[in-house]
């Protein structure tokens, strides 16, 4: 979530019309972060892997669940994997993978 102001939006009425809505920016216009933080479309596309080097797939989006950011996993064998993007499981994000230590169960919960 962010507070944004826009030059043409100055009551309470013209700000109702756009609340909900998403906002575009460039890329470039986006702030500098520390090394460990990302903006979610640079997790997009990137492999996410176990300790021992296993493919779990690649994140195709993300999500928030208001306590913490979502991945969404696309599984080779097609399952979706949703993994929580806290310090206990994700152990390092390079630049073209993700490495997890899931604690057990959190991969297979979606299967039936």
């Amino acid at each position: 979530m962010a507070i944004t102001l826009f030059e043409t939006i100055f009551d309470r009425n013209r700000a109702e019309h756009v609340e909900g809505r998403g906002v575009l920016v460039a890329r470039d216009s986006l702030p500098e972060i520390d090394a460990s933080e990302y903006y979610w479309h640079q997790l997009i596309g990137k492999e996410v892997v176990g300790l021992d080097g296993n493919s779990f797939g690649k994140v195709r989006e993300m999500f928030s669940n208001g306590a913490q950011d979502i991945m969404v996993v696309s599984a080779p064998n097609g399952d979706e994997i949703l993994i929580p993007i806290i310090a206990d499981i994700v152990v390092e994000t390079g630049e073209e993978y993700i490495v997890i230590d899931p604690p057990e169960g959190l991969i297979n919960m979606n299967e039936t």
